[in-house]
């Protein structure tokens, strides 16, 4: 209690110091960060012990920064862009690094200046290299001094769990202080100075090791994966103030621009208002590190204190040393705009991520009263490209704003991807024709229609997306309201078919993006599977309802008048009844003889079906009027893989039973090697609400795990249909209750509604990287698999290669880590999901502060030892 009360009266005076004074630096500056992990240790009678996990990725040191890192002229270029505190608040944090600068015009109006940290563990403070404090951290330590045991439990025994509101609290026991440290002036140097921080862990108290795993059953701690409990992390700078006098002439803090201003930024990191450009600091690059054939971006974040209005923003050629040059019609430019609000639970994709061709004409002030857009340049690369670094400019204009120029870097290394449709990665994005109806009040199939549908289609052939979805039925879980084969009713009732609709959109998938290597025809739904009896009340209702009141009805198809050309939905019998035959046998055959002309008979599969599937008598009617095609599936497990024994799975998706790779050097797997295909799929709104890390290396996890790639990702599947206040509420799907799959339904959509037509979203472009990446990996690791290839290499280099593939994989593994060991089960670094359910929820926001700022080197070391292994190859 004394404790708290003498803070209480040091911060009184403390405040009463600092309202004549001002900042230079405190928590909301603009501050780069680096952080180094380690296992968590805790101090023991017997000395330091670290908790390991058995987990690679977590029982490893991660790299510290070079010796200069508090040195003036550092280069921090490539670190995270923060405020404090920083993202990275996890007990594997051993030290963290901050650097913040401000500029001194004139040393002799500069008097004594006065620093302040709140932060946990302990800490060295320096100003231009030099050493001006030091708290709890002893000069030789690798440790911070331990805290006592009641910083962790209550006199009861239960642990504290401070909260983050509370970070800077004199009364919490965990925080720490260093308070009004006088710092001389002969410090100080004119021009730009930087104020660095490092933040060193302290041990954890051994309670953490007596009480671990109590008070939890062992189904429990089996799902965390670890016994332990660490409420909070005892490494960490919570705030951080260093002032001058309130009339010192002499010290310009940072502060934003006036007027328009444009500052580098990252692709992989969401947009803040608290990032902009400081004069004194050199004007930093646009970089991207791409390859030849690929599409690469790169991010500028634009920003005024003001509104914006008539923001454009222009490229330059890209010109090499050499002469060679990329032309600005290989450079595109878009504009990152919010998503519309949705009115659905964990759907709304975060930050700026609708990528618009035009700006907005006004941007008005958002948080902070800052109007901020992100500004996305995206080059695509030719295959002809010289390797070699390529320099340019972005040029920005704005009315009433000074004309801007940003420099820009591309790196481009000497490999070159695939085609798209060439890609050994699987990519499955999922096309809605009726989306685009809805959303832009065009009829089905309409000239308009067309048009938006092949937009689509274009984002889906750049990314490789491999499947085109026919449904021969209506009203099924993709939400369409028509059958693309229309059924033409002849005056004696019986039918013939028109394909039309089928053929053009055949037609557009395979110009747009080559040629499909799945073309699923739709012809099974759940409102087949329908419920002896009515249901009751409950959750489902609605859904079971719906299938109920079509009980004893078949598929539901598209019937066309010829004589009138209307259209209305007709149930056919039952695929159990023998009239079913004569009807759906000479549509098999037609379809047959089209495939087959177009050289994509082997493609043909039937869908779709999820947990309820088709019953023994509508499979074994398949096998007689589609022979030798298998069936489309997504679900838990493996339970249908047979399908009685009478039909086959010709692709399979899952949720459950997923197989990934956190520890390569145990034994590598090579899930693109697959001969049958396999893919992981995401329930709920996965794709839109996951860290941008998580999102950009998903596949990666997959090819390295033990599937071929992901399926089931929504393209164009935002919701269209909008609630009674305006706002975006359900999809298309939900027209047809009786064809709900629960969660399973697609929830995620990686385009976004444009003003005309389907848009780009930043998730879809860190897919889109991603997958360029697999494709590399893949190069690599396919032609170390070739004698001829390591008989040029080496045995030396193979292994050396196949190290920094490893190492790779477990940074993926670290940067999408919650880094956490406490909370919900799934929070937990060590999550261990029964059934082996996905890996992650939505990633963790620790794990991706630690990796940022280091992601473009990583992709440049891959994308060297492509061309290093192709060019060994000979390819």
């Amino acid at each position: 209690m004394r404790r708290g009360i003498a803070l209480l009266i040091f911060f009184a005076c403390g405040a009463a110091v600092f309202a004549q004074e001002k900042a230079v630096v405190d928590s909301s500056t603009p501050w780069r960060a680096w952080h180094t992990l380690a296992p968590p240790v805790v101090q023991l009678a017997s000395g330091v012990k670290p908790i390991l996990t058995g987990k690679p990725h977590l029982d490893r040191e991660t790299a510290c920064p070079p010796g200069n890192w508090n040195q003036v002229d550092f280069d921090d270029s490539g670190w995270l862009r923060t405020v404090l505190p920083t993202q990275c608040r996890t007990p594997y944090l051993c030290r963290q690094y901050l650097r913040a600068s401000f500029f001194v015009t004139d040393l002799s109006q500069v008097s004594v200046m006065r620093l302040s940290l709140a932060f946990r563990g302990g800490v060295v403070v320096y100003l231009n290299g030099k050493e001006v404090a030091r708290a709890f951290a002893g000069k030789a330590d690798t440790l911070a001094q331990p805290y006592a045991e009641d910083a962790f439990v209550n006199s009861g025994g239960e642990f504290l769990r401070p909260a983050r509101d509370d970070a800077g609290s004199a009364d919490l026991p965990q925080n720490r202080f260093l308070a009004d440290v006088a710092v001389p002036p002969g410090y100080l140097q004119k021009g730009k100075n930087v104020l660095a921080v490092e933040v060193v862990r302290a041990p954890y108290h051994r309670v953490i090791e007596e009480k671990k795993g109590s008070g939890v059953d062992s189904r429990e701690l089996e799902v965390r994966g670890s016994p332990y409990d660490i409420p909070w992390n005892t490494c960490e700078a919570l705030s951080v103030r260093l002032s001058c006098r309130a009339d010192a002439k002499g010290i310009v803090p940072p502060s934003r621009p006036s007027g328009l201003s444009a500052i580098a930024a990252d692709i992989v990191a969401r947009d803040s208002p608290e990032v902009y450009p400081l004069p004194w600091e050199p004007a930093e690059k646009v970089t991207i590190t791409g390859a030849k054939g690929g599409r690469f971006s790169g991010k500028l974040l634009v920003s005024c204190p003001e509104k914006i209005e008539g923001l454009r923003v222009s490229a330059e050629s890209l010109k090499a040393e050499g002469g060679a040059v990329i032309p600005a019609s290989h450079i595109r430019i878009r504009y990152a705009v919010a998503s519309d609000p949705i009115a659905r639970y964990g759907a709304q994709p975060p930050g700026y991520d609708t990528l618009l061709d035009a700006p907005p004409a006004s941007v008005p002030g958002g948080r902070l009263g800052v109007a901020v857009i992100p500004v996305w340049m995206t080059v695509n690369v030719p295959k002809s490209a010289a390797a070699g670094e390529y320099s340019g400019a972005l040029k920005l204009e704005a009315q009433g704003q000074p004309f801007l120029s940003v420099p820009v870097l591309l790196k481009v290394a000497d490999w070159t991807l695939p085609e798209p449709q060439d890609y050994r990665t699987w990519v499955e994005l999922i096309q809605s024709p009726d989306t685009l109806a809805v959303e832009y009040n065009v009829p089905l199939w309409s000239e308009r229609h067309w048009e938006l549908i092949g937009k689509s289609l274009r984002f889906l052939g750049e990314i490789g997306s491999k499947t085109v979805y026919i449904p021969l039925i209506c009203h099924t879980n993709f939400g369409n309201e028509q059958s693309m084969v229309r059924w033409v009713r002849a005056k004696d009732g019986t039918y013939t078919y028109d394909f039309s609709v089928m053929d053009r959109y055949l037609d557009l998938a395979e110009r747009e993006m080559g040629r499909p290597r799945i073309v699923c025809f739709n012809v099974w739904d759940i409102y087949l599977n329908q419920p002896e009896s009515a249901p009751s009340a409950g959750i489902y209702q609605d859904q079971y309802s719906a299938r109920f009141a079509l009980k004893g009805k078949g598929p539901a198809v598209t019937v066309v008048d010829p004589g009138t050309g209307s259209e209305t939905v007709v149930y056919l019998p039952r695929y159990e009844e023998k009239e079913s035959r004569r009807l759906w046998k000479p549509l098999f055959d037609e379809l047959f003889r089209k495939m087959e002309a177009r050289g994509l008979r082997d493609a043909m599969a039937l869908g779709m079906f999820w947990e309820k599937w088709p019953n023994k008598e509508e499979v074994a009617f398949f096998s007689e009027v589609a022979p030798g095609l298998g069936w489309v599936n997504v679900s838990h497990l493996a339970k249908a893989a047979d399908l009685y024994s009478v039909g086959k799975i010709a692709y399979w998706m899952k949720a459950f039973g997923l197989e990934y790779n956190g520890n390569p050097a145990a034994g590598r797997t090579f899930g693109w090697k697959r001969k049958d295909l396999v893919a992981e799929y995401h329930r709920f709104g996965y794709w839109n609400v996951a860290t941008l890390t998580t999102v950009r290396y998903d596949a990666e996890f997959n090819i390295t795990g033990n599937q071929r790639g992901i399926g089931r990702v929504g393209a164009d599947f935002w919701p269209v249909l909008k609630n009674s206040r305006g706002q975006r509420s359900a999809t298309v799907v939900e027209r047809f209750p009786q064809s709900k799959w629960h969660n399973w339904d697609i929830g995620s959509w990686l385009l976004a509604p444009g003003p005309d037509g389907p848009a780009a979203t930043a998730r879809f472009e860190n897919v889109r990287e991603g997958i360029q990446e697999c494709e590399a990996r893949i190069a690599i690791e396919s032609a170390l698999a070739e004698p001829a290839v390591r008989n040029r290499l080496g045995e030396k280099r193979c292994a050396q290669i196949q190290e920094e593939l490893d190492r790779r994989l477990l940074d993926l593994w670290t940067g999408v880590s919650t880094l956490q060991l406490t909370g919900r089960s799934m929070d937990y670094a060590t999550y261990n999901p029964p059934r082996n359910m996905t890996f992650t929820v939505s990633g963790g926001s620790a794990g991706e502060a630690w990796y940022l700022p280091d992601w473009r080197t990583r992709t440049g070391v891959l994308f060297s030892l492509a061309a290093e292994v192709s060019g060994a190859a000979g390819r």
